[in-house]
């Protein structure tokens, strides 16, 4: 892939800073002069009837809630404050009670009971996590706002039942409707709202081997398909006539918008730039709340199109896992690090745990007044956290969770003296929320567990970050096998099995996994972690020929060992961008990204809509009428699409005193890993004119008349600080890879070549610290992108 050709990228976000991602809260959050309450409605349904949803249980809700109760004191929730509603809650995490269970009615009085108390300034959070399906709207007249599709979405509680024609509705279902209009009732009273929903609503029932869709089909829940058509015929009709009101904006997985939750007024856009809180707007308008009204933000598991998964958590390569909504722990994971000034900054904070690429590989979306303070903004100061030797064992209260990994070094000083460090030690294993330490050597001194006082507590700080390299392939299921090929895959792959080592760990088929492999019409698909496997269309899932790995296990197995190390590398890069510290050259480098949308149509004669050329390209200066994404973010387009021959623009300057050395590398969903600088290598000089680069989108391959794999990929900076300018280039353009093969041309050292170098190449390493410098400062910048098809073009 190159810079003017196989260029697809996933839709950017706002603004990313050049920053540590993965951290965690500090060791006692303290929230000087806050005068509110903060109030939350904990809700997490697990164990469902099963004459309403079959097998399709959920075992993680109760971990969620568990781990949110745990997570929501950094942030200056009390516990008395907290209503908590789950089955099967296990006090030895949650450390309480619940206070009800999750059915319909106490959820209600739950929300109701938010309104009652709370006040102006208040913060509420609500939180539901369960599983989610759609019902037909077949009384679309009595809403201010008829949906578009003509289904409302819903959450199930724990005592729901089948569809009722008597009352037209799934039984003891939570309307969306019904939850907008107790958000109304809460910031009528002048409260915050902030809602999380981990739960999907839409897309196709997908299981993995360790990945639940939280999602339950309207058949399970015999909806009739009559009733489906008639709801959806009707407002089609209704569009047909121009007669289908909205409050503007895009489909959200839950009516999260205006128009789907049916509030009082119209709420912030989820892309709304910079300003006065919702509550100071003088009178109602659009796109602004009421005077006195409260805030609206909220966070959802995946977009419409997309399954909210549930799986073990944390993908740590020692420790317990546990089921979670992806969701809740990577908003648990950011909460705790700490950091996030504006509920926006958190949301990039979700979105660096999503680790998953391809065609359609879920993403969490936001809405809402996403540029107002985040409650945790008042914390400051360096991230800590409480540690404890109990003779032979030394432990740390905190976990991957908090972004840590085995190989994490961490500095120990006692409580009492926080500046005067005792010693060293490394994370042995992490679990969700503790890990295991054992002392470690640094710069030279070696720690012995007798250094560190006994049965007291202790003060931990992030020294080097650890990253998980471990990549973990599920085999393909058994069966009998006649192809040539596939006899030479199956048997390759059983004696890779037999010799593990490096950075892929081969499990049997059926196993958790970060992929799973399948053997189908003659090809070797690379199935996602979301468990998704399409064989057809622009999203279908990546796969091999069969013949393309030889008839004998002697050549299979070279070509099976490039295939899944290069697809081990592109992940293991994207989770050092989420690791990877930033140090001083966060505030020296920045990066502003424009886009140039295509206007040009395809031919009549051309083979597919996007069967065109893209014409020329303005490579070295930025075009007047590029837009810059950041004014897309505030006129509402916060997470723009980019088609055939759109390009983006990005413009880097130093605006500090040193050179800084950057590697653009584009991760596809293939694994494949183009790098996007100039041939010379990118060197940005102290205060030097900005150098600007354009990246092409192209979804179609015309010289060999097919289409391009489309969906989520991304882009990082990889930059380095240089201590003069005579220093040796930090040019990581060696770790550039086609997809699905690998290459390994390589350059000097230093330790953050190091680092990169173990998880691109990592041997027999499972895990790596990531160093606190590569001689300068250092960091990864991440930005991400969705390409689509054409319209019309599955």
């Amino acid at each position: 892939m190159t810079m003017n050709a196989r260029t697809r990228l996933r839709r950017l976000l706002a603004p990313p800073a050049l920053a540590l991602l993965a951290g965690a809260a500090s060791l006692a959050l303290a929230l000087p002069g806050m005068a509110e309450t903060r109030r939350a409605l904990l809700v997490g349904v697990s164990d469902y009837p099963k004459e309403a949803v079959g097998d399709l249980q959920l075992t993680g809700p109760k971990n969620d809630v568990a781990l949110m109760i745990e997570t929501l004191p950094r942030l200056g929730f009390a516990e008395k404050d907290m209503t908590v509603l789950a089955d099967g809650l296990d006090q030895t995490e949650a450390k309480r009670k619940a206070d009800g269970q999750p059915t319909r009615a106490a959820i209600l009085a739950g929300l109701e009971k938010l309104a009652k108390e709370s006040a102006p300034g208040d913060h509420a959070f609500v939180f539901l996590s369960g599983h989610g399906s759609r019902q037909p709207d077949l009384n679309p007249d009595k809403r201010p706002f008829p949906k578009p599709d003509g289904l409302d979405e819903i959450f199930l509680p724990i005592d729901i039942g089948p569809w009722d024609d008597g009352v037209a509705s799934v039984k003891n279902a939570l309307l969306d409707f019904e939850l907008g209009q107790a958000i109304t009732r809460i910031r009528a009273r002048g409260a915050h709202v902030w809602v999380v929903i981990d739960a999907c609503h839409s897309g196709t029932m997908t299981r993995s081997a360790d990945a639940v869709a939280k999602q339950v089909p309207t058949d399970r829940l015999r909806v009739p398909q009559a009733a489906l058509d008639k709801a959806k015929a009707a407002a089609a009709a209704r569009a047909a006539k121009g007669g289908t009101r909205s409050a503007g904006g895009a489909a959200s997985p839950f009516g999260a918008l205006p128009s789907r939750f049916e509030q009082a007024t119209t709420v912030a856009s989820l892309a709304a730039p910079a300003a006065a809180p919702a509550s100071a707007s003088a009178a109602p308008s659009a796109g602004k709340p009421a005077a006195r009204e409260g805030a609206y933000v909220a966070f959802f598991a995946a977009y419409p199109d997309q399954a909210a998964l549930q799986r073990a958590l944390p993908k740590s390569y020692g420790g317990a896992k546990k089921p979670h909504g992806v969701l809740t722990f990577y908003l648990a994971q950011a909460v705790r690090a700490g950091g996030a000034a504006t509920y926006r900054d958190l949301a990039h904070r979700v979105l660096a745990g999503y680790e998953m690429f391809g065609a359609k590989a879920p993403t969490p979306m936001f809405e809402g007044d996403l540029q107002l303070p985040f409650p945790g903004a008042e914390a400051g100061g360096k991230p800590a956290y409480a540690a404890r030797r109990k003779g032979e064992e030394l432990t740390l209260a905190a976990g991957a969770v908090d972004g840590f990994a085995p190989g994490a070094l961490l500095a120990l000083a006692a409580a009492e003296e926080p500046g005067k460090t005792l010693g060293h030690a490394r994370i042995e294993t992490a679990e969700t929320a503790r890990a295991t330490l054992k002392p470690a050597s640094f710069a030279g001194k070696e720690t012995a567990l007798k250094d560190l006082p006994d049965d007291s507590a202790l003060i931990a700080t992030v020294v080097e970050k650890g990253v998980e390299l471990a990549f973990r392939v599920a085999r393909p299921p058994e069966a009998a096998a006649s192809e040539p090929g596939e006899l030479a895959v199956r048997a390759a792959l059983a004696a890779m099995a037999g010799a593990q080592g490096g950075p892929v760990e081969l499990v049997a088929a059926g196993q958790p996994a970060d992929m799973s492999l399948r053997l189908q019409d003659g090809r070797l698909w690379f199935v996602g972690e979301d468990g998704r496997f399409e064989t057809k269309g622009r999203a279908q899932t990546i796969s091999l020929p069969l013949d393309s790995f030889g008839a004998e296990e002697a050549k299979a197995r070279p070509a099976l060992e490039r295939a899944l190390g290069g697809l081990a590398k592109a992940r293991n890069l994207i989770r050092v961008a989420t690791a990877m510290p930033a140090g001083a050259v966060a505030d020296k480098l920045k990066i502003e990204a424009f886009l140039l949308p295509a206007l040009a149509a395809a031919p009549a004669s051309a083979r597919a809509p996007d069967d065109r050329a893209c014409g020329p390209l303005e490579r070295d200066r930025l075009p007047a009428d590029a837009t810059r994404f950041a004014d897309l973010v505030s006129a509402g387009e916060a997470t723009p699409d980019l088609k055939h021959c759109d390009v983006v623009y990005f413009k880097l300057t130093n605006a500090g005193d040193k050179p800084i050395d950057v590697t653009p590398l584009y991760v596809d969903g293939g694994g494949g890993v183009a790098y996007m600088g100039p041939p010379t290598g990118l060197r940005l000089e102290p205060r030097a004119a900005p150098f600007v680069f354009p990246v092409r989108i192209v979804t179609f391959d015309q010289k060999r008349g097919v289409p391009f794999p489309i969906g989520q990929e991304r882009l990082l900076f990889i930059a380095v600080e240089m201590t003069s300018r005579e220093a040796l280039p930090a040019d990581f353009r060696y770790l550039a890879q086609p997809t699905l093969t690998a290459q390994a041309a390589r350059g000097g050292g230093g330790p953050l070549r190091s680092f990169l170098e173990a998880a691109a190449f990592a041997g027999k390493s499972r895990a790596a610290s990531a160093p606190a410098s590569g001689g300068g400062a250092a960091g990864v910048a991440d930005f991400r992108w969705n390409v689509r098809a054409p319209d019309g073009v599955e």
